[in-house]
């Protein structure tokens, strides 16, 4: 079974954190992608949108045929940057409380559609609209905890917030199939 060297991820985003500033990290801060820093609803946008930065290309039924791509205003978009410019347009068009957890635990296909349309060419589009109705409903379990926000607190406050993170999140549906954590460290970013 592969394991993620939580030693070596630790390590490297030292590494990364002492880079030169001519080196431009992703910040997350571009206007057509992200909420701006400081919006108090950017970690349910982040927690939901991340959950869905896979599987960016056009198949058929046995084998990969070419990539994803999409056009806004007039840009033509390849994979990731389609799906957060999409998302970024849904957060502003239907208001930021759209990726709030307790409205995905009851999002409708019509406007789960709105946001992911099935004209675009997102793979397993019922797929994806079932598992943020899963994603939705964990946070409203009593057992679970009730938001991203809780989440993040209590990997804050752990002796080892990166692995307590990791291990949150792997609990989410949308992020509890991935074995090597790629989405859960996209998300820790």
């Amino acid at each position: 079974m592969v394991r993620v060297n939580l030693e070596m991820v630790e390590k490297v985003a030292a590494t990364i954190k002492n880079l030169s500033l001519e080196v431009r990290a992703l910040d997350f801060t571009e206007e057509d992608k992200f909420p701006a820093v400081g919006d108090p609803n950017a970690l349910d946008y982040f927690f939901a949108v991340t959950m869905y930065d896979y599987g960016f290309w056009i198949g058929d039924n046995r084998v990969y045929v070419e990539p994803l791509y999409g056009e806004i205003g007039g840009k033509r978009l390849k994979g990731s940057d389609l799906l957060w410019m999409l998302s970024m347009n849904v957060y502003r068009e239907k208001g930021s409380e759209f990726f709030n957890q307790v409205n995905l635990a009851v999002l409708r296909s019509s406007d789960f559609d709105s946001w992911l349309s099935r004209d675009i060419g997102f793979q397993d589009h019922g797929l994806r609209h079932k598992m943020v109705l899963l994603y939705g409903i964990y946070f409203m379990l009593s057992q679970n905890p009730r938001s991203p926000q809780d989440i993040l607190l209590k990997s804050n406050q752990s002796k080892k917030p990166l692995e307590t993170f990791l291990r949150e999140t792997s609990k989410i549906p949308g992020y509890d199939k991935d074995h090597l954590f790629k989405k859960n460290l996209l998300l820790a970013m």
